[in-house]
């Protein structure tokens, strides 16, 4: 991820190739984190993730907002079942419930 609004998120792969996932829209240290989510998509069918960080007492409250799942046409429902069954085993491992 370059480390600016405008800046790529993208992936580079062990033989040096760049993948472009999306773009940044927001970079607010530390704050605020905002990027376009279009692994092999065009704009029109991207998405928007926003990730937020608060502090509070005894550690850091981090909020995930991912917006425009409908653009992913019929995969859009298996993708946010996948997505909440990762984030319900992350949180229960975080908790120590593993």
């Amino acid at each position: 991820m370059e480390p600016w609004p405008g800046g790529r998120l993208f992936e580079r792969t062990r033989d040096g190739r760049e993948e472009d996932w999306g773009e940044v829209i927001a970079w607010e240290p530390p704050e605020r984190l905002g990027f376009t989510w279009l692994p092999g998509r065009t704009e029109d069918r991207g998405e928007t993730v926003q990730v937020e960080f608060q502090v509070e007492t005894g550690g850091t409250r981090v909020t995930l907002i991912h917006r425009n799942w409908q653009r992913s046409g019929e995969a859009a429902c298996a993708l946010r079942t996948l997505t909440r069954s990762f984030a319900q085993a992350a949180s229960q491992l975080l908790a120590g419930r593993y």
